[in-house]
């Protein structure tokens, strides 16, 4: 009798764990299922921002993540990753460093001509960090870079 109920127990608790299994997997599954290109994107690009504790990036990085989800359609983002083949990591990256230059070349970053505020530092350096990181997964060469930011400082030094 004794051992019947302990297998009764044992069964119950599998019973139990595959059913608040299923429970969890109904909840979360679908969330996951249906995340749209832009959605992961912006996780991703969250992500690498966190890494940051600069106090000048976490200072701007709210005004990048809005001004990416603003610019930025899902069906461009998903274009760009099926088309280019590009990763959603990969994606955010590019995300980042071109919407950190198009920001910085716009002047709002600006103590006055030639001269980045700290917000605009921190746009610098996530432009860097983030380009930096493409050429390291060879997405973008290295004299690319390299003249995207010549041009960078020219415009900085131009505009202010």
């Amino acid at each position: 009798m004794e051992g019947s109920t302990r297998t009764e127990i044992i069964i119950q608790l599998i019973s139990t764990l595959i059913v608040g299994g299923v429970v969890l997997l109904y909840k979360y599954l679908p969330r996951l299922a249906h995340r749209t290109d832009k959605e992961t994107v912006m996780i991703k690009c969250k992500s690498f921002l966190e890494g940051y504790d600069d106090f000048n990036v976490r200072c701007v990085k709210n005004i990048l993540i809005s001004h990416i989800d603003k610019q930025h359609s899902n069906e461009e983002i998903h274009r760009a990753i099926t088309i280019e083949n590009l990763s959603h990591k990969n994606s955010a990256l590019f995300l980042i460093g071109n919407t950190s230059f198009d920001l910085l070349i716009s002047g709002r970053f600006h103590i006055y001509r030639g001269r980045l505020s700290p917000e605009g530092n921190g746009l610098y350096r996530l432009f860097n960090d983030a380009y930096k990181e493409l050429v390291k997964e060879n997405l973008l060469s290295k004299d690319d870079y390299d003249e995207t930011l010549s041009e960078l400082n020219t415009e900085i030094k131009e505009i202010g």
